[in-house]
């Protein structure tokens, strides 16, 4: 199954090829393009016409249906996503000895605010994250722990924030959990 932003991108490919098809087949039917062959342009009027059925039949059963919504909700969750792990990231580099067992508690908070939607990538790496936070002894986190959980999946990629783009950084982050 395709993501709203594949299925944008993929619909407007389509678009742009059956326009540059249909524009480069009437004006070799009027004579403006002239073919060496004349199966070329037997081949793009068929061409055309295949992408008019296929491309009535998609409507008519629902297949070619776009909500640009969904993608800008995508886009917000994502950026939400990106700052909580900012957050996290931040966090763990900051961690040091004697940390106290609140810490883990505001870790485990974080991980809670992370926002994803079920049954996807995104929320097994949140439970991994979220089970190796909790896996930690006495509630502390130490240096070496600190450092084995900023390896983990979602955070391996998080840059510090120093390098980051300030507009990433500045996103808000829902309070809702």
């Amino acid at each position: 199954m395709l993501d709203e932003t594949m299925k944008l991108v993929l619909g407007w490919t389509i678009v742009v090829a059956f326009i540059a098809t249909a524009a480069l087949t009437l004006a070799s039917l009027v004579g403006w393009v002239k073919f060496a062959y004349p199966k070329q342009q037997q081949g793009l009027y068929v061409a055309l016409i295949l992408e008019l059925v296929l491309g009535t039949v998609s409507g008519a059963t629902g297949r070619a249906r776009y909500d640009p919504s969904a993608v800008a909700d995508d886009v917000r969750l994502e950026g939400r996503r990106a700052e909580v792990l900012d957050q996290i990231a931040e966090r763990l580099d900051s961690t040091g000895e004697g940390t106290s067992a609140a810490d883990r508690e505001e870790l485990l908070r974080l991980v809670d605010r992370l926002e994803v939607k079920p049954e996807t990538p995104q929320e097994q790496q949140r439970a991994k994250l979220r089970s190796s936070i909790e896996d930690l002894p006495a509630g502390q986190i130490n240096a070496e722990s600190a450092k084995a959980i900023r390896k983990s999946e979602p955070l391996k990629d998080v840059r510090p924030r120093r390098n980051r783009c300030q507009a990433t950084r500045s996103l808000p982050v829902s309070a809702t959990t």
